[in-house]
């Protein structure tokens, strides 16, 4: 969730909160040995300060001032610190000490100070000597800027808990930045505004806004997240505007600037024309249809130009659209690029739709900046319908984005004009199907054979697998899928149908056997299903999660698995049905009896692919309940057994 609002709007509420000095650490701090909030914790940010200031005559001057407490060995690591800025920046005041538990201090020398030169940044690397378990550590320096415009995003959140965060910002009357705030709604968060006298000139008057949070969660990378940045509680800064007495500037900028940005370098690659041209009317004259013409068009490029790595999509690295065909090779979006030039050359309205993405992280539309885009996608419009293409993958079907290129919205560029859109693309239903049916031998072996059906993005997944590999390769990936069912399996054949037509179901045909599968005792034998949709291990470790669980799609996965049950055995007991869920996401799997056999259904349907935080620990002990139900054993007597009882008994009597 995200705020946007002007500084000017901002109520002028004054608060005051205690300021800590440079080297002020309280006997508190220093006999602190755990976290009471987070008692797992390494460590604890104590506070972390800046105060950010616009000078009187232009320039950006911010202060940090952060303290923190070591609790573990895992903690030793923020010794460690680093700062990235601008090459015309500077950084100032670098100041940094470890206090021991018993007091003892150690400061930084310049020794463990390094600086490294990026491309456009300096990373200003030191390290804090001395640090313990129980220490306390803390730095401040002061960063030097002429970037007024676009002031450095703040985060509120950090991998550890955090007691106290405070960003305060003084301004010249007259600026006036708008402000977008994500995820700051889960703690105690506050702001306040006033107009006081300028510490630094008191002849004149600022404002001063001041944003603070307090027991803020550390965050996690954790399994099924799409950008771990996209969940940091954090503020960004845009100047609007600047008013005096003696003039008014707008700084505001829309999306229509970064498209004539964008314009000026893609337009002349969109045009080309010469082979391209070339390929296109050849390819176009097959069809008088204008949907028939995109068609194949698109099945050419996708499948006729093969995929390289992403380099860049800006810049001279970036392949021209001739160079693409030519080469037969280009990265997804030279791809795309050259979809787009093609379809014009044909007569077609294609426009560049630049995206986010889902590991690159989402788009915050009131900040124009074109560098949020790291992809080239083409949207089509034809008799009045839009269609979204990615020609990425041979295997993915005209009209169907990816995974990770289906990501809601996106810019689109038509000259000099861009505006955010909504994304609608075909929707695939996303389903694999395992049917199998099997038996136990003499020696104890399961013999199965199984029908793997793959539709939607799971069929693009494995098609992609096994594109352009040799059947040798092929081979060892099927073999991998067997052996991870059950150890010392063995493939004995397969075979798969559909793999070069992306618009129909993908099937893996599998013969195998997993030898000396049953457990058995002289009167019983014990069985479990082998799954191949069966979890093993939970995903879920920790105990609380911050932050939505982002599954790749939503995905319905069943499997049937049919057990033909030998002559010399009778079935004893069979595990009860197990039924588990959260919202949209629930799991089943029951067991069916017949005359000669048994059989399994097991069912996962994923209907949404995000899961609220609030649902962590439902999730957790829904895979909890699926590991346990897909280990449950089958029991069984051998007949003859039973017979030897059943004499027993009579003689008995």
């Amino acid at each position: 969730m995200k705020l946007l609002l002007s500084l000017l709007t901002v109520l002028f509420l004054i608060t005051t909160t205690n300021s800590q000095d440079f080297g002020d650490i309280t006997e508190e701090e220093l006999l602190m040995n755990t976290c009471l909030e987070d008692p797992d914790a390494d460590a604890v940010i104590l506070f972390n300060k800046r105060n950010m200031r616009i000078t009187s005559d232009f320039h950006f001057v911010s202060e940090s001032h952060k303290r923190i407490k070591i609790l573990t060995e895992a903690g030793k690591k923020y010794a460690n610190q680093k700062i990235v800025y601008w090459h015309e920046d500077k950084i100032t005041d670098l100041d940094a000490i470890c206090y021991l538990p018993n007091g003892d201090e150690i400061e930084l020398d310049s020794d463990n100070i390094f600086e490294e030169e990026g491309e456009k940044t300096i990373t200003l690397s030191f390290a804090i000597p001395g640090v313990e378990i129980g220490s306390v550590i803390e730095y401040e320096y002061q960063h030097w800027s002429d970037r007024i415009h676009r002031l450095e995003p703040w985060k509120f959140q950090e991998e550890s808990f955090t007691k106290l965060n405070q960003l305060e910002l003084m301004l010249p009357l007259g600026f006036n930045y708008n402000l977008v705030t994500l995820n700051t709604e889960a703690f105690d968060f506050t702001q306040s505004a006033e107009r006081t006298i300028d510490p630094h000139n008191p002849r004149k008057k600022i404002g001063n806004y001041k944003w603070t949070a307090k027991n803020v969660e550390g965050i996690v990378e954790e399994p099924f997240l799409d950008n771990i940045d996209d969940k940091y509680a954090k503020i960004y800064f845009i100047l609007h505007s600047y008013q005096d007495s003696y003039s008014k500037l707008n700084f505001n900028k829309t999306w229509d600037y970064a498209a004539e940005i964008l314009s000026k370098h893609f337009n002349k690659l969109f045009d080309q024309s010469g082979i391209t041209e070339d390929k296109a009317i050849e390819l176009a004259s097959q069809h008088a249809d204008h949907l028939e013409k995109a068609k194949q068009i698109y099945n050419f490029i996708k499948s006729e130009i093969k995929l390289g790595e992403h380099t860049t999509l800006w810049g001279e690295k970036f392949k021209e659209p001739e160079k693409v065909l030519e080469d037969r090779q280009g990265s997804s979006s030279e791809k795309n690029m050259l979809l787009i030039n093609m379809l014009r050359h044909a007569g077609l309205d294609a426009k560049p739709l630049f995206i986010s993405t889902r590991s690159h992280g989402y788009v915050i539309q009131d900040f124009v900046e074109y560098a949020q885009f790291n992809r080239l996608i083409c949207k089509l419009r034809v008799n009045n319908k839009d269609y979204f293409l990615h020609s990425a993958f041979a295997a993915n079907p005209f009209g169907y984005l990816t995974p990770a290129t289906d990501v809601g919205i996106g810019l689109l560029v038509d000259d000099d004009r861009g505006v955010i859109i909504s994304m609608n693309p075909i929707k695939p239903l996303n389903k694999t199907d395992y049917k199998t049916v099997g038996s136990i031998n003499d020696e104890g072996a399961f013999k199965g054979k199984t029908v793997i059906t793959y539709k939607g993005f799971n069929a693009l997944t494995q098609r992609n697998k096994i594109e352009d590999e040799i059947p040798s390769e092929v081979k060892k990936q099927v073999e991998k899928l067997v052996e991870d069912l059950y150890s010392g399996a063995k493939l004995d054949s397969f075979y798969y149908s559909g793999a070069d037509d992306c618009e129909v179901p993908l099937e893996l045909n599998l013969s195998y056997t997993l030898p000396d599968y049953i457990e058995e005792t002289d009167e019983l034998v014990y069985f479990s299903f082998p799954l191949f949709s069966a979890i093993s291990e939970n995903p879920f470790k920790r105990e609380r999660r911050t932050y939505s669980i982002d599954f790749r799609h939503a995905q319905l996965i069943t499997e049937e698995i049919k057990l033909m049950i030998p002559d010399k055995l009778k079935l004893l007991e069979v595990p009860g049905a197990t039924k588990s869920g959260v919202t949209n996401y629930t799991y089943t799997k029951l067991l069916f009896s017949g005359k000669n056999y048994i059989k399994c259904t097991r069912i996962s349907n994923l209907r949404t692919r995000s899961v609220h935080q609030r649902e962590y620990k439902q999730i957790k002990q829904m895979y909890e309940k699926m590991i346990s139900s897909d280990q449950e054993q089958i029991v069984f007597q051998h007949k003859d057994e039973e017979l030897n009882v059943d004499a027993a008994s009579r003689g008995k009597k």
